[in-house]
C-alpha cells in the first residue's frame, strides 16, 4: 500500500475511540441493571443473567479495543518503515539540486568574463547562455509553485500576518515573491526581504514606489554554504519572521538549520509564521510522492520546534496543503523605539 493511503487509513482509524464506546455502553447497561435490581420482581433470575451478560459484553469490548490499538500500532510501524526512504530521497534530491545550482553559478552574479563553449564547440568569453537559461527556468519553476488556498484561508492568514505589522520591531519575509502578505508588513521598521538571489526579490520590490523601495532591505542566502544563512543579520532584533511557501520544499534537516538561526535572530517574544507540507495528512504525502513538495510530517516539525525552545502559539490545518504554524521565542516582546513619522505605504 502506498504511504499516502496508509496515512489516510491511520487518520481514519484515529477518529474512532473504542474507549469512549466502552464507557457509553457500560453506563447504559448499568442503568438497565440498576432498574432491574431495584424492582421486587425478578422473573426466572434474569437479574443475575443480565449481570453476567454485562460482564461478557464489557470483556468483549475490551478485547475489541485491544485489537484496534494493535492495528493502529501496526499501521504506524509500516508508516515509520516506509517513510525512511522518503526522508533519504528527499534530502538526496535536495543535495543534487544544490550541486546543480553551484554548477550553473545560481547563487552568484553572472560574469561578463566567464568562459564557455558555444553550440559549435568554440570557446567564447562573456555571459554563459546556459547559465542564463538555467536561472530563467528556476525562476519560472519557483513562480509556478503556488499554494492553492481558499479565499477564507487567505483572509485568515492575512489577518494573522497583520497582527505582527508593527513599526516598533524589524520584520523579515523569506521568499516574498509577489504575495499579498508583503503589503501587510510594510509597517515593520525595517523590513527585510530575503531569498536565494536578488533576481527573485525584484517582483516584490516592483510592487512599491521608489521611496519605499529605498527603505526595504534585501538579503540573499546561500544554502550550499557551511556558514550561517543569516550571518550578517543582527541577533535578537526581529519581532516577526514570515516564511510562506518556502519550507514546503525543504527537507527536515534544512528546515532545522533555518529554525536554529531564526531563533537567534528573533527578539524574546518574537514570532515565526511558517507554512510547510504537512505529511501527517494524505494530501501532503501525495505531494511528496509526486516530488512536488518535501516530506515533512507535522509531528516531526512540532518535535523540532519544541527541541529548539520555541512555543507553539497557533496552528491551522484544513487537511490539504494549507498548513501553517506560529511559534514564539519565549519572553516579552519589547521595543526601545519611542515613535515614528506617520505615513501610509501604498503599492505602486
Amino acid at each position: 500500500m502506498k504511504l499516502s493511503k496508509l496515512v489516510a487509513y491511520r487518520n481514519c482509524l484515529k477518529t474512532f475511540n473504542v474507549s469512549d464506546i466502552q464507557q457509553r455502553v457500560d453506563t447504559d447497561l448499568k442503568n438497565i441493571l440498576h432498574l432491574v435490581e431495584s424492582q421486587s420482581i425478578d422473573l426466572d433470575n434474569l437479574s443475575s443473567i443480565l449481570s453476567n451478560d454485562h460482564e461478557t459484553v464489557m470483556q468483549s469490548l475490551e478485547g475489541f479495543n485491544t485489537h484496534v490499538k494493535q492495528l493502529k500500532q501496526k499501521i504506524q510501524d509500516q508508516i515509520t518503515e516506509l517513510e525512511k526512504n522518503y526522508f533519504q530521497q528527499n534530502y538526496r534530491s535536495y543535495e543534487e539540486e544544490i550541486e546543480k545550482n553551484l554548477k550553473y553559478d545560481y547563487y552568484d552574479e553572472l560574469r561578463n568574463d566567464d568562459f564557455y563553449m558555444d553550440q559549435y564547440g568554440v570557446t567564447r568569453r562573456g555571459i554563459n547562455p546556459a547559465k542564463v537559461k538555467y536561472r530563467q527556468d528556476i525562476k519560472q519553476q519557483i513562480s509556478d509553485r503556488r499554494l492553492e488556498i481558499s479565499d477564507d484561508t487567505r483572509k485568515l492568514l492575512n489577518g494573522r500576518v497583520m497582527r505582527h505589522n508593527s513599526w516598533q520591531h524589524a520584520g523579515m519575509i523569506i521568499h516574498p515573491c509577489s504575495e499579498s502578505f508583503v503589503e501587510n508588513l510594510v509597517g515593520a521598521d525595517p523590513l527585510y526581504l530575503v531569498d536565494e538571489q536578488h533576481e527573485l526579490l525584484v517582483p516584490t520590490l516592483n510592487m512599491f514606489n521608489e521611496m519605499y523601495k529605498a527603505r526595504l532591505r534585501t538579503y540573499t542566502i546561500q544554502e550550499s554554504s557551511k556558514d550561517e544563512l543569516f550571518k550578517k543579520l543582527p541577533d535578537s532584533q526581529f519581532g516577526f519572521v514570515l516564511a510562506y511557501n518556502y519550507f514546503n520544499y525543504r527537507p527536515i534537516e534544512v528546515i532545522k538549520k533555518y529554525l536554529q538561526e531564526i531563533y537567534k535572530k528573533l527578539k524574546p517574544g518574537g514570532t515565526l509564521l511558517m507554512t510547510f507540507n504537512d505529511c501527517d495528512n494524505e494530501p501532503g504525502v501525495i505531494l511528496a510522492e509526486e516530488n512536488f513538495a518535501a516530506y515533512t510530517p507535522n509531528g516531526l516539525i512540532k518535535q523540532l520546534i519544541d527541541n529548539l525552545g520555541f512555543v507553539l502559539t497557533f496552528e491551522y490545518n484544513n487537511d490539504s496543503n494549507s498548513t501553517w504554524i506560529e511559534v514564539q521565542k519565549p519572553g516579552t516582546l519589547e521595543s526601545l523605539k519611542g515613535g515614528q513619522t506617520l505615513a501610509k505605504i501604498v503599492p505602486k
